[in-house]
């Protein structure tokens, strides 16, 4: 649809119409990769680390700017917060401020359960933009062992 036939349709002046336009051609596209590090070898109420990948699309760009915080002082960059969270026991096992502006590694270290067999966590890429993403990833936590008694379960 070409920008007359939208601001037509939603009978709007040229500026009250470029406002949106311009939110549009802003709008940060980040797609993310993610990856448990050492996933054969998780033990009970060990640290498990998430590698996450953040990565811009540009869209013919060269540059990103700053980003647009009408209300807030100084020039801002834009950031990522990483949170890993465990929704059946409904609280937060992680969390990572990621500023990037074009691509971004980080990890991400949080503690295992008690409880060892499959779990499954979301991790939620969230910004003040409102355009929050979320994936989930299952660890396999295994019993740990303590060396101490010859290979048995460690009691709780």
């Amino acid at each position: 649809m070409e920008d007359n036939e939208g601001r037509e349709l939603l009978q709007m002046s040229h500026a009250q119409f470029m406002e949106p336009v311009w939110v549009c051609k802003h709008f940060p596209n980040i797609n993310c990769a993610h990856d448990v590090l050492d996933s054969y070898h998780i033990f009970t109420r060990e640290t498990v680390t998430l590698q996450v990948t953040l990565e811009r699309e540009m869209e013919g760009r060269q540059e990103v700017s700053l980003f647009d915080a009408s209300r807030f002082p100084k020039p801002k960059e834009e950031g990522w917060w990483l949170v890993i969270s465990d929704r059946k026991s409904n609280h937060s096992a992680g969390y990572q401020l990621c500023i990037t502006a074009t691509k971004g590694e980080t990890e991400i270290g949080f503690c295992s359960t008690n409880c060892f067999g499959k779990q499954t966590y979301t991790l939620h890429v969230q910004a003040c933009l409102e355009c929050d993403q979320e994936y989930e990833f299952t660890i396999d936590v295994k019993e740990a062992v303590d060396d101490a008694e010859d290979g048995k379960p460690m009691d709780e």
